[in-house]
């Protein structure tokens, strides 16, 4: 009996470690993974460009995470509207960005501000990232081109969770992005960047092949500082947002502090 037992773990085993042999997947030619990349990025861009997200934030920085609600909606060309909510409904922030820049309004103190370059405004959602609202719109929405670029100048085999295989590439030319990680379908996985600022964008949890958003969105950014992005409802109106729904009427007296660059 105990020569039998033996002999089934074995078998057992044997059979464990064929199947797993059998689901190792070889890493794909780079160019390959960079023409998928390419065929999403175009297939993406030719979408509906009204658009309607909500999804919660979790931000931490010293030590504390706060969480708190996302709504974004308007045109990914612009104009653009967000609000922040507490979890418990208490509005934090107002945001609005078109091609002349972003202007912010925070209720709880009354205070409002204006800048003329998205990017360069940073924390337009109030956690310090090197990223525009638009910037922000187009990664929940599954772009990332208008950040790498379309060409790479230099690629590598490497590996994520479960020995998956990825591609990471070193990206050309002068987008905010430098490297990019893309998996075999040509889906982002990893993309950083930053001039003396270090930042890194990771996309978690894409439902089959075929998903081109993922249901997690973290973002890494210096001193510890960090946020997670979790989609709630993704869409695509047909009709475009009136002047008004996009608009952001301030109070009464306020006035908006122009932000340095």
């Amino acid at each position: 009996m105990r020569h039998a037992a033996r002999a089934v773990v074995l078998f057992a085993a044997c059979l464990a470690l064929t199947a797993c042999a059998a689901r190792q997947v070889p890493h794909a030619p780079a160019s390959d993974v960079w023409k998928n990349y390419q065929n999403r990025q175009q297939a993406l861009a030719g979408l509906p460009r009204t658009v309607d997200a909500r999804a919660s934030l979790y931000y931490t920085a010293d030590g504390r995470t706060n969480r708190t609600l996302v709504s974004l909606w308007g045109d990914l060309d612009h104009p653009l509207r967000a609000e922040i909510t507490a979890s418990i409904g208490t509005p934090l922030g107002f945001f609005r960005e078109d091609a002349s820049g972003w202007v912010a309004f925070y209720p709880q103190t009354g205070e409002a501000f204006a800048h003329s370059g998205g990017r360069a405004g940073a924390s337009v959602l109030g956690i310090g990232a090197p990223f525009s609202l638009r910037d922000l719109a187009l990664l929940v929405f599954g772009q990332t081109m208008p950040l790498t670029g379309a060409f790479f100048a230099e690629s590598e085999p490497t590996t994520g969770e479960g020995a998956t295989p990825l591609t990471a590439f070193r990206l050309d030319g002068n987008p905010a992005a430098s490297r990019l990680v893309l998996d075999r379908h040509g889906r982002p996985v990893e993309m950083s960047g930053g001039d003396g600022t270090p930042w890194t964008v990771r996309f978690r949890g894409y439902t089959g092949e075929a998903a081109n958003t993922s249901s997690t969105i973290e973002v890494e950014l210096a001193d510890g500082r960090s946020a997670r992005l979790l989609p709630r409802s993704l869409s695509r109106p047909k009709a475009p947002f009136t002047p008004d729904a996009l608009g952001l009427p301030l109070p009464p007296g306020i006035v908006p502090q122009w932000v340095a660059p």
